[in-house]
């Protein structure tokens, strides 16, 4: 009798626990990248908690795993992952936890953070007049693994001998998809009013352009609205200055927008200038005018050829793919 003997023995994975600290769940892009990363790992088996400041589940998206009052002290897991700014009140529970292994997710960072380490790479000590923030940041860095939302960030982390992991930046393909119906909105943007956001050029550019506009944000679409309205929506346009993972442009590419953003280390895994969106070095209000002129004058081409383009690259971010990465990481560290 023959037998088939390619069938590989499994090892059974390791199921952990697992625990996130941040500050609130509400309606932010890090928030979304954290439920969507403790979804899956949810769904993978792993027992995954959220501790934050008032212990209030998010009712704008979907989440799997349960939601606690952090208080003072969270109770002993395998994995502690705490996310936001390092202020005090969240800094004591991390230093305090008996977490098998403790890990910082840096959400993006500014011209301060990076001014926090020499360029020889030595980390500058305390100084007067510093933020505890940043103190607690200088802390981290110098006894923690950082992880991040994105590549670039640990890429220059690296850069000075720091400790890192892996990036949980992604997207949710069953969610932001290309839906194939008519569009009947012009251009798209997201109304975010803080300053990083760079929204005010975005409106420059449009006040001289006889273009119908729409524009989206946390409190006029929940996380299922928003597909829908990049799905109606020819052009998209983003005008970040800082960002760590960014959201907007990423969703929209996949979502088949022709997609006009600014040049910034956020967007540089998936929007590549000429080949799946417009990408901008100059981010003024008339270069912004002219992409969306050149964008719905030549519209059919640009659909065609940057959702064709894009198609391979968006993949590579499906959280699927993302959480996997970060799950078989934090394995390794136990």
């Amino acid at each position: 009798m023959n037998y088939n003997l390619s069938v590989k023995s499994t090892e059974m994975k390791r199921k952990i626990s697992i625990a996130f600290l941040t500050t609130q769940l509400g309606i932010f892009g890090s928030i979304r990248e954290l439920l969507e990363n403790a979804n899956r790992l949810v769904r993978m088996g792993h027992d995954v908690t959220i501790y934050t400041q008032d212990g209030i589940h998010p009712m704008w998206m979907l989440c799997l795993a349960k939601v606690a009052k952090a208080g003072k002290m969270v109770p002993p897991t395998d994995v502690l992952v705490m996310m936001d700014s390092p202020f005090n009140y969240n800094m004591e529970v991390f230093e305090h936890s008996r977490a098998a292994f403790k890990t910082f997710i840096m959400m993006g960072f500014d011209d301060t953070t990076l001014k926090l380490v020499r360029r020889n790479g030595i980390l500058v000590n305390e100084a007067p007049g510093q933020s505890e923030a940043d103190r607690n940041l200088l802390h981290i860095l110098r006894n923690y693994t950082i992880c991040a939302d994105a590549n670039w960030q640990l890429d220059h982390f690296r850069g000075f001998g720091i400790k890192t992991g892996v990036s949980i930046g992604g997207i949710n393909l069953q969610q932001f998809r290309n839906h194939g119906t008519v569009r009947l909105n012009q251009v798209g943007y997201s109304g975010d009013r803080r300053t990083r956001k760079g929204l005010n050029n975005l409106l420059l550019a449009l006040q001289k352009l006889p273009v119908s506009s729409d524009f989206y944000f946390g409190k006029r679409y929940d996380q299922w609205g928003i597909p829908c309205f990049l799905n109606n929506t020819m052009v998209f346009i983003d005008n970040h200055l800082r960002a760590g993972w960014c959201n907007p442009v990423l969703e929209a590419i996949a979502c088949g927008c022709v997609c006009v953003c600014h040049d910034i280390p956020a967007v540089r895994d998936f929007a590549i200038d000429g080949v799946t969106a417009f990408v901008l070095q100059d981010n003024s209000p008339e270069r912004f005018r002219a992409a969306i002129r050149d964008a719905l004058a030549n519209y059919n081409h640009y659909y065609s050829l940057f959702s064709r383009n894009s198609r391979d690259i968006v993949k590579a971010w499906d959280y699927e793919t993302v959480t996997k990465q970060f799950e078989t990481f934090l394995l390794e560290q136990l």
